[in-house]
């Protein structure tokens, strides 16, 4: 119990790809879980490297490390530009709380998204209680492949989408949903930041020269309708 609790009052010096650090170790254990606390409350002598200078030595850039460490005492990040390194740094120490604050912080690209379906209303005889009132045949979805693929995650079928170019750069106007349930949909569409901004529809009804069925109720009225909802980020 001694040991650890001086080392973690203790200081470490490190060299990171060349680049020489100084940190306490409380700075570098600073979040709960990740690679850094592992190493330094475990037991460094035994995990880590060291140079001839004797100190730790972690070979990964150097420059971005500084970022690394200025995260660690802050617990929140500066943006420098190479948001893109600084994502991959992170992911390899294991900053969990790094890469949701740059998440937060990424710029969202404006984008469109398309959703219309097909369905039916069946009125029975007299009203009937046992009406099933609205029928979706199918959900669409048009918008850019990268996009629908982030919303809709794995209720998207892309088996009707042709390979038309790169994922991020593709558009497409030939998905569809695995479920029929429309309100689960625009759920997805909320919870990614989309607005619906506008709406549109048409009906039509069976005329009475259409055949029916030989096991159908002659009086059953059936109502068509297409429905498209667009929804903006």
């Amino acid at each position: 119990m001694l040991n650890r609790i001086n080392m973690i009052s203790s200081i470490i010096e490190l060299n990171v790809g060349g680049t020489y650090f100084t940190a306490s170790v409380r700075t570098l254990t600073a979040e709960k879980g990740s690679k850094l606390e592992q190493w330094f409350v475990q037991n460094p002598q035994k995990i880590m490297q060291r140079d001839c200078m004797g100190r730790y030595f972690i070979d990964r850039r150097g420059d971005m490390f500084e970022y690394v460490l200025d995260y660690l005492r802050l617990l929140t990040y500066s943006e420098n530009g190479n948001e893109e390194r600084l994502r991959m740094e992170a992911d390899y120490y294991g900053l969990e709380g790094l890469l949701k604050e740059m998440d937060s912080r990424a710029p969202v690209s404006p984008c469109t998204i398309t959703l219309s379906y097909r369905g039916m209303i069946q009125a029975a005889r007299d009203n009937l209680a046992d009406v099933q009132f609205r029928k979706i045949m199918r959900i669409l979805i048009s918008g850019k492949s990268s996009v629908c693929r982030e919303v809709f995650g794995s209720t998207l079928n892309e088996s009707r989408a042709p390979d038309c170019g790169p994922e991020v750069d593709r558009y497409t106007s030939r998905y569809y949903l695995t479920h029929s349930a429309l309100e689960m949909a625009f759920d997805k569409l909320l919870e990614a930041g989309f607005n619906l901004v506008g709406c549109c529809g048409e009906a039509s009804t069976t005329n009475s020269t259409q055949k029916v069925k030989p096991t159908a109720d002659v009086d059953e009225g059936r109502y068509q309708f297409f429905h498209e909802f667009y929804f903006v980020r």
